[in-house]
């Protein structure tokens, strides 16, 4: 792992404080919510906004579209769309919308497109989005919580893809980015050309995470805390593993529609969730890692200070990860190293951080996730630093 990316694995993992693999329709007052539905291949993500509009993003195939998207729409009560992105003409991104607008129990207000975009828009009002190729972003004003920018929108690339409409919408300090299909060199022109927008909190993965989609620097220069990729397998066989890896190189933790159903991400603009649709089989919704800490607090009467960490694993598991955080939720310190044995496991903590320098005295939060395949377990202690 690189330098660059080891810096931001340290910011990001704190994204795992926030993490629950379960699955909430439920919007408080003052949240925004982004959903990523699973329509297979394709993408369709609708963002329901503080201020109550409905921005959709796609809508994946007219099938699915029609048997996912609408009744996951209807059965969270969205009929009215404020603003129907239709990012480019694949129609693995337009034919759901298609079938939404013919659909008489919905309205949409705003249909964002190209004019090159194969939609029916009949008789609501068309936005046409062409000429942003570059920085500055282009300001949106579609909803008076959020900050929404448009950093790419073009016409005549080749591939196609190239055209998509990019999106950065910003709820204080938490940010999304929805790339559409875009792949190299605009992947690159879009972190080099708009370095102030970044880094953001969510990426949407670029075509599905596709081979053509990214570079070697693309992740850490957009340094995304969570990236999620709308896919299923199709011809391409996406994703790709090399660009698998190119995220995880970087410690950016993926998520999956093909892996794990809808996936949401709830935010109040300081802290998010994320929760999914679907457990993976390997991993039942008990299934927790018991963990201790002793002394509580520490450093107690120990020479050196220390802290004895124990967590039990219940089955076989093929890694571990040990991480100290801040309640805040910043990385302290963290370990790939320690067992993973079936009953209990014991590592210590030497109370510094990952510099080598003595933490301060305050609350931390000792983390231990086991993993299984692509699958994962945590469990959680409060512990206190209290040096005399």
């Amino acid at each position: 792992m690189n330098m660059q990316c080891t810096s931001k694995y340290l910011r990001h993992s704190a994204l795992w404080i926030f993490l629950e693999i379960s699955f909430v329709s439920l919007l408080c007052a003052g949240d925004l919510k982004v959903t990523f539905v699973n329509v297979g291949v394709g993408d369709a993500i609708i963002a329901q906004t503080p201020s109550g509009k409905n921005i959709l993003i796609d809508g994946g195939y007219s099938g699915p579209g029609g048997s996912v998207l609408i009744p996951y729409l209807k059965a969270n009560g969205i009929t009215k769309i404020d603003y129907m992105v239709a990012t480019h003409k694949d129609i693995d991104h337009v034919g759901g919308l298609n079938e939404i607008l013919a659909d008489p129990d919905f309205s949409v207000s705003y249909v964002v497109c190209k004019d090159t975009v194969p939609i029916n828009i009949g008789p609501v009002e068309k936005v046409t989005l062409s000429t942003v190729t570059g920085s500055p972003a282009f300001p949106l004003n579609w909803d008076p919580t959020l900050s929404v920018k448009a950093l790419n929108a073009r016409e005549g690339q080749n591939p196609s893809n190239n055209d998509s409409i990019v999106l950065k919408i910003q709820y204080d300090h938490v940010s999304f980015l929805f790339t559409g299909d875009i792949e190299q060199p605009v992947t690159d022109e879009l972190a080099n050309s708009f370095a102030s927008e970044f880094p953001i909190t969510i990426l949407k993965v670029p075509h599905h995470g596709s081979k053509d989609s990214i570079s070697n620097d693309f992740p850490s220069k957009i340094g995304p805390k969570l990236a999620i990729i709308s896919a299923a397998k199709d011809l391409n066989n996406n994703p790709d593993p090399d660009t698998l890896s190119k995220y995880q190189s970087c410690g950016i933790p993926i998520l999956r529609t093909d892996k794990r159903g809808h996936i949401t991400v709830t935010t109040n603009g300081i802290s998010y969730s994320v929760s999914t649709s679907q457990i993976p089989s390997s991993m039942k919704s008990t299934d927790k890692v018991a963990v201790h800490v002793y002394p509580n607090p520490a450093p107690g009467n120990t020479s050196p200070a220390k802290a004895t960490v124990v967590y039990k694993l219940n089955g076989i598991t093929d890694s571990a990860r040990l991480a100290i955080y801040t309640v805040s939720g910043d990385l302290v310190r963290e370990r790939m190293d320690i067992t993973h044995n079936n009953g209990e496991n014991f590592t210590e903590w030497n109370l510094k951080n990952g510099a080598g320098q003595e933490v301060a005295n305050g609350l931390y939060i000792v983390q231990v996730e086991a993993k299984t395949g692509e699958s994962s377990i945590f469990g959680r202690a409060k512990m206190a630093v209290f040096k005399k």
